[in-house]
Formats: structure tokens, sequence, C-alpha cells
């Protein structure tokens, strides 16, 4: 599965390099803040997120929210801005294969499995781990590269899952690892709204 996941950092990297060109043009003069990876609870989606302080500001009205307790400003499901359908939505098709393979071979090694140990299974099986470190690799690379091209004083960058209790550990641990020790410790700050 390593050579797997190695193949998959190398299509991740090259996606991004190759789409967000287009996000920078969309932004125009907008000062983002933020950008992040999105996944599932089943690892098998990933797509690009930015969002700026001007599309948040749309955003926070249009909901009638006001105050970093009611704020949009963390949740990507209601960022500006996005991969579309970059090269990521190829890479999100074969992470579905490969776990759908997981699936069928923890299926072929047994017989009548409640979901919650297929789940535990699954776990065991090191996708969802290589999943998160290759992501997370992936962006540091690409952090380094500067092809975002933002100040990371200015913007925090790290990796969500969508729905799921999870999210706020993966949050904080990606955000650990991808900022600076200043610009982790305000995200730290952020109200949640997930159950942890």
């Amino acid at each position: 599965m390593e050579a797997f996941f190695k193949e998959i950092k190398e299509k991740i990297k090259e996606a991004v390099i190759e789409v967000f060109p287009k996000i920078t043009k969309e932004l125009g003069e907008e000062k983002p803040y933020t950008v992040a990876f999105v996944t599932d609870s089943d690892y098998v989606t990933l797509w690009l997120g930015v969002n700026s302080y001007e599309h948040l500001k749309k955003t926070d009205a249009k909901y009638g929210k006001d105050g970093d307790s009611a704020t949009t400003k963390w949740d990507p499901d209601e960022w500006g801005y996005s991969d579309g359908d970059s090269q990521l939505v190829m890479v999100s098709d074969e992470l579905s294969d490969k776990m759908e393979s997981v699936i069928d071979h923890i299926n072929s090694q047994t017989d009548n499995l409640s979901f919650s140990q297929l789940c535990k299974l699954v776990e065991d099986s090191g996708f969802p781990r290589l999943f998160i470190e290759t992501v997370t690799s992936a962006f540091q690379e690409l952090i380094q590269l500067n092809v975002f091209g933002f100040n990371p004083d200015e913007v925090t960058f790290f990796i969500s899952m969508s729905d799921d209790k999870r999210a706020y550990d993966i949050e904080n641990n990606s955000a650990k690892t991808l900022n600076s020790k200043k610009v982790y410790e305000e995200f730290l700050k952020r109200k949640s709204s997930y159950k942890v």
C-alpha cells in the first residue's frame, strides 16, 4: 500500500500545481486567510479549498452570523474557492477504487462482519493513516515549494474531514505540522462545531 500512496502523493502535488493558478486568478485582489485539503470519513474524496476575508464577510452576512462563535471562517463547505474538476477528482477515484479493494479483501477473509468490525479492520489495514500522512506530506512539499504564494504568517493551512467527529483532531494535528507555532496557536482558539 505504501507504493500506492507514494504515487498518490505525486498526483496530488501535480494536480495542485496545475489548478492553483486558476484559483489565484479567481481570488483576484481578495486577501486569502486559509487553504485546506478536505476529505470524507471514508478517506476517498479529496478537494482543495481556499477562502478569503472578503468571501467570509459575504457568507457570514448571508447567514446573519456575527462574531467568531457563529462564523463560517473554518468551515470549508462555505468557502469561496476550490479546485473544481481538477485532477484531484481522478485522485479521488483512485482512492475510492483502492478502498474498495481493501474492503473486498477484508470481506474475503472474514464472514458476517458488523459495520464497526469492518471499520476497525479498515483502520488496521493502514489505509486511513497512510492517507493522512500522504496528504500532509504533499501539503508540506507544496508549501515549501511556495506553490500557493501566500505569506505563511497570514494564511492557515490544514486538513479537514467533512461531517465527522474526527475532523477537529485531524485539523489540529495537520495545522500543527503545516504552520508556524504562532499560526497554529491562533488556529487552536477557533470555535468548533464538531463534537469532540
